[in-house]
């Protein structure tokens, strides 16, 4: 449905001084056209936020749907217990949990302009989410804000562009319950940490399993034990740390718990 935005990206484009050729321009500039366009598929009714420019970027065209790095913080673009990593397709059959057990794309709020906010900011440089993930919890204030040391100065990329595959922009983990607060360990859109699934749907937000379901999820589901550090490198295949939520995040780590 998006022909002539493809064709576009896949010609040469002149922006200003440069010539950015057939493939795009980096993912983050919004001064490329193409990456100005709104795709009213890929972005939620009930998040205002998504409609306008992103705050921080231009007119760069912002985004609210994003995908399952499964319970894992460290490294998430290589992610290796979600259906989404960087570099890899998966196979339908390499998610030995059930395609009906395991989330493929949820919900994350569009960053507003208000860096306070837990719906659409993040605590930036903050760590040891990694071996320590209830660390994230922590930086959660009163009245839906959040409480941290560090804030992001500049980078604030929180839905800020369809067209990006930082897990900061397009990306989230079970491992906080949706609605958390989002910490990163660095202030960019390199970073890693806890990403939650976010929404303004009251007490939750929407899930698309792998087998095409659509599913409400409680912000209240079950987590497990948050004090407990990811998975390490042996374990890849066990089952979750995080509870039900974290069991919905891994492909193939064997639990036989369900959302439903």
């Amino acid at each position: 449905e998006q022909q002539a935005l493809w064709d576009q990206i896949g010609g040469s484009i002149t922006v200003g001084s440069y010539t950015v050729p057939p493939g795009g321009d980096w993912v983050n500039d919004g001064s490329y056209p193409p990456y100005r366009q709104r795709i009213s598929a890929v972005m939620c009714p009930s998040d205002g936020h998504a409609q306008l420019p992103h705050p921080n970027n231009g007119n760069i065209a912002t985004v609210n749907y994003v995908f399952s790095r499964g319970d894992w913080i460290n490294s998430l673009d290589s992610s290796p217990r979600g259906v989404f990593r960087s570099g890899r397709c998966i196979k339908l059959a390499e998610i030995t949990d059930g395609t009906s057990n395991t989330i493929a794309i949820s919900e994350r709020a569009v960053y507003s302009g208000d860096q306070y906010k837990i719906l659409g900011s993040f605590c930036a440089n903050v760590s040891g989410l990694d071996t320590s993930p209830v660390i994230a919890m922590s930086q959660k204030g009163a009245n839906g804000r959040l409480n941290c040391t560090t804030y992001p100065p500049s980078h604030r990329r929180v839905g800020e562009s369809w067209a990006s595959g930082y897990a900061i922009c397009t990306a989230f983990n079970t491992v906080v319950g949706p609605n958390g607060p989002h910490v990163s360990n660095a202030y960019g859109e390199w970073g890693w940490g806890v990403f939650p699934a976010q929404s303004y749907h009251p007490g939750g937000v929407n899930g698309a399993m792998c087998d095409g379901s659509v599913r409400f999820i409680s912000e209240t589901i079950d987590t497990g034990n948050l004090a407990a550090g990811q998975l390490t490198a042996a374990e890849i295949m066990n089952n979750s740390r995080y509870g039900i939520w974290g069991a919905m995040g891994s492909m193939a780590g064997g639990e036989t718990v369900s959302s439903n």
